[in-house]
C-alpha cells in the first residue's frame, strides 16, 4: 500500500522526489530482505511480516521487493504519470484479487496455485474505479493489462514486478497511439 503514497508525492514533491523515493524504497526493501533471509532473528517487521507473508514467501524473495523494483522501473523509464497510473494500477488490482479471490474464489486459475478468477476480475473492476480519480481512457487499458498479467503469468515470475512493468508499458504504448 505505501506505493499508492507516491501518487500524492508526485502532486505535491515533483517527478524527483518520487524517484528518489521509489529507489530509497527499493534500497530499503533489499536491505530488509537480505536480513530476513540471512538472519531472521535480526528481521525488524517479524510479527507484521508472519502476519502478512503468503506460505511460499517464506524462504524466498518477498513480493513487496519486487513491487518497488517494478515501481522504481516504470518511474525510471516511462512519464511519470504513465508510471503513476502504472502503480497505483498495480497496487488497487492485486490488494482487491487478493481480497476477494480470497473470500469468494472458487474457480481456480490453472497452474496458479490459490489465484482465481473472481480475483483476477475484481482485481480489474476495482482498477477501473480508478476512473474516479484518473480521468484518461487508459485506465481500462491499465485494467486489462492487470488481467492480462493474472491470467497468463507464469509463477516463476512475481507478478509484483510484472503488474507494474506490463501495465506501464502497454498503456505507455496506448498513449503514445492516442
Amino acid at each position: 500500500m505505501v506505493g499508492l503514497l507516491f501518487v500524492p508525492g508526485y502532486l505535491y514533491f515533483g517527478k524527483d522526489l518520487v524517484i528518489q523515493a521509489a529507489l530509497a524504497c527499493l534500497i530499503a526493501s533489499a536491505l530488509f530482505e537480505l536480513i530476513r533471509l540471512r538472519s531472521y532473528r535480526w528481521f525488524p517487521f517479524k510479527p507484521l511480516y508472519e502476519a502478512l507473508a503468503r506460505p511460499t514467501e517464506k524462504t524466498k524473495v518477498s513480493g513487496y521487493f519486487y513491487f518497488f523494483l517494478g515501481a522504481a522501473m516504470v518511474l525510471a523509464i516511462l512519464k511519470v504519470e504513465i508510471a503513476l497510473l502504472a502503480i497505483a494500477s498495480s497496487v488497487v488490482g492485486d490488494v482487491f484479487s487478493a481480497i476477494i479471490g480470497g473470500l469468494v474464489g472458487r474457480h481456480r486459475i490453472p497452474g496458479k496455485g490459490s489465484k482465481s478468477f473472481e480475483g483476477a476480475f475484481a482485481g480489474a473492476l476495482a482498477i477501473i474505479a480508478l476512473l474516479f480519480f484518473y480521468s484518461t481512457p487508459l485506465v481500462p487499458v491499465a485494467a486489462a493489462s492487470f488481467t492480462f498479467v493474472e491470467l497468463l503469468n507464469r509463477p516463476e515470475v512475481d507478478d509484483n514486478l510484472l503488474h507494474p512493468l506490463v501495465i506501464g508499458v502497454v498503456t505507455g504504448l496506448c498513449d503514445l497511439i492516442l
